[in-house]
């Protein structure tokens, strides 16, 4: 099959943080047209942006604790599923900051911890979140902490986060039933009125790197 070739891109902005496109392209004698929603804008003047991988709007931080015995999870109001949502701490790049420099300001807000409290492990590339949907990409950066570090946190207004630590079982737990552990439900807000445990979703990125981490033990 011919490579898609890109006729026409349009634009509608939505606000300061999406833009919609609408591209034609053709595939041989076919034309294909294809909505998508970007942080990208004024790409219509120059499609070629598209094609740009490995370009950070996002960062997702993964956090154990020096022995990587625990790992860090939030729970977090997400107003697209309207309703709460099991995720590492993660936020969108200012301008021109390198990813890991958000990762610090990010982990400080969200969570609390300063930049000389944290130790970066590692890093990845930015990468796609859902191509389906979007050319959004997000870096991923691994840090470790000291746990015994009771930080406080520098939520915005609108920002609904709460977090807490879960060992190697408690996480296989949670894969398997997509409910918490019942005291961390408690702590949580995520039991019924008949304190039944509540199911809870969970972001895509965070549920691989929970896997990792129950594998390794």
């Amino acid at each position: 099959m011919p490579r898609p070739i890109l006729k026409k891109l349009s634009e509608q902005t939505i606000s300061k943080f999406i833009s919609l496109y609408h591209s034609t392209s053709t595939i041989g004698d076919t034309t294909k047209e294809y909505d998508f929603v970007s942080r990208n804008t004024q790409m219509s003047a120059d499609p070629k942006q598209l094609e740009k991988p490995y370009k950070a709007n996002a960062v997702t931080i993964f956090v154990f604790n020096k022995d990587k015995t625990k790992m860090l999870l939030i729970k977090e109001f997400r107003f697209p599923i309207n309703n709460y949502v099991i995720d590492s701490p993660s936020g969108l790049i200012d301008g021109n900051e390198h990813f890991t420099d958000a990762a610090l300001r990010e982990l400080y807000e969200e969570i609390g911890y300063t930049k000389n409290q944290i130790t970066i492990e590692s890093t990845l590339l930015p990468s796609y979140s859902s191509v389906g949907l979007t050319d959004e990409q997000t870096a991923s950066v691994f840090v470790t902490v000291d746990d015994s570090i009771k930080p406080k946190q520098n939520l915005e207004g609108t920002e609904d986060i709460d977090y807490f630590w879960v060992t190697h079982h408690e996480a296989k737990h949670f894969l398997t039933y997509g409910t918490l552990p019942i005291s961390h439900s408690k702590n949580l807000g995520l039991l019924d009125e008949d304190n039944n445990q509540l199911h809870i979703g969970i972001a895509s990125r965070t549920q691989l790197a929970l896997k990792q981490f129950v594998d390794k033990f």
